[in-house]
């Protein structure tokens, strides 16, 4: 081949990959399904915090490898009476929502003026921006 080709085949091949690279965005298109509870609403802005819970890890409890002994005063695993609050789960966001965005009841559908704080919603969402914000996609009050 000519000392020419090469350079477009390379032109071409760089090319490719950058549109390859550059159009590919890992968090683009990832949609959170997730239900919890709409804690403020603002409808100015029509934005609402949604506060949910995610999911406990499975925690396995480890077998004494000496049975029979116990561990200081008279306790495996340390002094008595010490106990750990339970790690706090939750997690708070803001989502906005759009005319694109349906708002579903459990009959009929829903403007977002009858959203209230209180209500138990299902919300479809992307990531919008930095941050943990979402955008709505589908807003279903159960």
């Amino acid at each position: 081949m000519r000392p020419h080709a090469w350079v477009v085949v390379l032109l071409i091949a760089a090319g490719g990959l950058w549109n390859v690279y550059a159009a590919s965005d890992d968090s683009e298109g990832v949609k959170l399904v997730t239900t919890g509870l709409v804690e403020k609403v603002d409808t100015k802005h029509k934005t609402f915090e949604f506060k949910f819970y995610l999911d406990q890890p499975r925690v396995t409890v480890r077998q004494n490898p000496y049975p029979g002994r116990m561990g200081r005063h008279g306790r495996i695993g340390g002094y008595p009476g010490r106990t750990f609050p339970p790690p706090d789960n939750s997690m708070e966001v803001k989502v906005f929502v759009s005319e694109a965005t349906k708002l579903k009841g459990p009959f009929n559908t829903l403007t977002f003026s009858d959203l209230k704080s209180g209500d138990r919603v299902t919300i479809t969402a992307t990531h919008h921006g930095h941050g943990d914000d979402l955008d709505a996609e589908v807003v279903a009050r159960n």
